[in-house]
């Protein structure tokens, strides 16, 4: 995911303040520990006193063994009076994450690389800033009811409740199951077409993908169908505002549809076609088959009719490298009511 710089800045700043705040507590417990045992003063003062005998003598090229030795006796003794007192690690710095020790990054440098924690946090203001606000964070796969669905089979001998559990099972065991680690050896296939009539649940569904995604510090772009060429054709005659707050996040958006980690496309083939969207539903398609990243997109249409929509170069990429999975009954919302 491409982060704006202010949003890397504010990151930075987050480690940046972190760090200040754990060494004001540490600065607090050496407070607490020297009031409690003054004779603490007296070992450091000790200590300082050895530190010039070792400094002159190196100067002078003489043997330094028996201030070392010396300088460590003290130094152990005030450890253990310290261990006693209030424990191993009372005055040694924490952090937040030991692994990147609050910067962020980990690993030698010209060499370093971002830390999990850093994802988190791209991830968390990601969300705060630039996410989907219409999206229901309350549909998740545990609130999903398969029991909704009509158990009665069509004339083909399958039945709603099959259809929505086969699409269900797979979302909510194998495709989380990845989403945890973005390993792409725990899922067959991570880009999808879920197809079927109007009301019978695969908006729900996505909005249940993203809320893993979100709850797995993965970053997660869901757009309408319509929404996703509104976008697009903005970006191809510049017509975005970054002063305006809508317009920053469709920029946000369309600056990071290739690279996020799952795209989630809702409604497709219900918006107005061009020969724009037909070659910038290919683009998006095709680039992220590329890289390896996860798509899942719904539609009304059958996959072998989306030839006839938009072009045979679409359709064969999603028959032939997405799973295709179907959803059938009646709107939902109409039989509920």
């Amino acid at each position: 995911m491409k982060l704006s710089d202010e949003l890397y800045n504010e990151i930075i700043a987050l480690y940046s303040s972190t760090r200040r705040e754990h060494s004001m507590e540490l600065a607090e417990r050496e407070r607490k520990a020297y009031a409690a045992l003054p004779v603490l003063s007296d070992y450091d003062a000790e200590l300082s006193a050895l530190r010039s005998k070792l400094f002159d003598a190196l100067s002078k090229d003489k043997d330094t063994s028996d201030i070392e030795s010396e300088m460590d006796r003290i130094s152990q003794k005030k450890s253990k009076l310290i261990e006693h007192e209030f424990g191993n690690d009372y005055l040694k710095m924490t952090y937040t994450c030991n692994a990147c020790k609050d910067t962020g990054y980990i690993g030698e440098e010209g060499h370093k690389t971002k830390c999990e924690c850093f994802n988190r946090h791209a991830s968390r203001l990601f969300y705060e800033r630039y996410g989907n606000k219409s999206l229901n964070k309350n549909h998740t796969f545990d609130t999903f009811k398969l029991d909704i669905y009509d158990r009665e089979k069509d004339d083909s001998g399958i039945s709603p409740y099959e259809t929505a559990d086969a699409v269900f099972y797979y979302l909510s065991s194998c495709y989380t199951r990845y989403l945890k680690d973005m390993d792409d050896s725990a899922i067959q296939y991570k880009n999808i077409y879920i197809y079927g009539p109007t009301g019978v649940g695969k908006t729900y569904l996505l909005e249940c993908v993203f809320n893993e995604a979100v709850k797995n510090y993965r970053s997660a772009i869901y757009l309408t169908a319509n929404d996703l060429f509104r976008i697009c054709d903005r970006a191809r005659f510049n017509r975005f505002d970054d002063e305006d707050e809508d317009d920053s996040v469709d920029s946000f958006y369309q600056s990071n549809l290739c690279d996020c980690d799952i795209l989630l496309i809702d409604d497709l083939g219900t918006e107005p076609m061009s020969k724009f969207s037909r070659s910038d539903l290919f683009y998006y398609i095709n680039t992220r088959l590329i890289s390896g990243k996860s798509t899942i997109i719904t539609g009304n249409y059958e996959p072998d009719e989306l030839a006839n929509i938009y072009d045979n170069r679409i359709s064969s990429r999603i028959m032939g490298d997405y799973l295709t999975l179907t959803m059938i009954g009646e709107d939902l919302r109409t039989r509920i009511k």
